[in-house]
């Protein structure tokens, strides 16, 4: 309040007051008379007024810190409420793609009761290497290097690296895959490989064909396993085109694998299968 005396308000009320009264003593001399109680009313209303502004400034003042710290109360409680739904939200993501993973590794189980696996995810990929990725699975699931990698559509990879918990995948688009692959009806058999001018569209081929071969668009190709390295009878994908190779002597099937390579989350390793290949020492 003692701010609001010393104010440039207060100067003008008075210069108002004192104005005031000079125009009631000139009505008094020119004989209009006013009533005591409106000469008080008069010179006190500019005071009451003011007064009444100055209080309902500093009540508005007051309203804001006090509302000010409410709302910040609230807003803290909002963001913890927020924070807790969001982990209940990974955690739940986190905990469906692991039943996922399960009934996926169960199916596969189920259709092939020799094998042993291990349900995995991806977990890292290398934008510059698109036919390599990174799961999260190793050596202390028992992922050994030369673990066949599939899905329920199909053949993925294999295992080319492994640490405690995580592993290295290398796709069936790699350049150094070779799966020996058959189409059973066609009695067609051939390796299946990565090739680079197929990689950016995430497509493989089936090498090593006659030129006169019998396969034709739409012919499935799965693994011939005869105990190597993959398990026999697993779909790889299905012939899109037929190639002649530059020596125009051979031909090779341009490969479309049943499950999207490049994007695929989710992944069973194969760690034990009947008739297999000893697997290598891990690197």
């Amino acid at each position: 309040m003692q701010d609001f005396f010393k104010s440039g308000l207060f100067k003008i009320l008075l210069v108002v007051m004192a104005s005031l009264v000079g125009l009631l003593i000139f009505e008094a001399s020119i004989g209009n008379l006013v009533a005591p109680e409106q000469i008080i009313g008069m010179i006190t209303k500019p005071f009451s007024e003011a007064t009444t502004a100055a209080n309902d400034s500093v009540s508005g003042f007051f309203d804001q810190v006090f509302q000010g710290s409410k709302y910040k109360e609230e807003n803290e409680l909002l963001k913890d409420e927020l924070a807790n739904l969001q982990k209940k939200i990974v955690d739940y993501e986190q905990i469906k793609g692991e039943n996922e993973q399960l009934r996926e590794a169960a199916g596969i189980k189920s259709s092939n009761p020799d094998f042993e696996v291990e349900p995995a995810r991806v977990i890292a990929r290398d934008p510059d290497d698109l036919y390599t990725f990174t799961i999260s699975a190793g050596s202390l699931q028992g992922v050994a290097k030369d673990s066949p990698v599939i899905t329920k559509r199909g053949l993925v990879g294999i295992v080319t690296k492994v640490g405690e918990t995580y592993s290295k995948v290398t796709t069936i688009l790699g350049l150094d895959i070779q799966v020996s692959a058959i189409n059973s009806s066609k009695n067609e058999v051939g390796v299946v490989s990565g090739r680079a001018d197929l990689l950016q569209n995430g497509l493989c081929a089936m090498l090593h064909l006659d030129k006169d071969t019998h396969l034709e668009p739409e012919d499935i190709i799965s693994t011939a396993g005869g105990g190597g390295l993959y398990p026999p009878n697993i779909i790889i994908g299905k012939v899109k085109e037929i190639r002649v190779n530059d020596n125009g002597v051979s031909s090779y099937a341009v490969v479309e694998p049943t499950e999207d390579i490049q994007s695929v989350k989710d992944v069973t390793v194969v760690k034990k299968f009947a008739g297999q290949k000893a697997k290598q020492d891990n690197n």
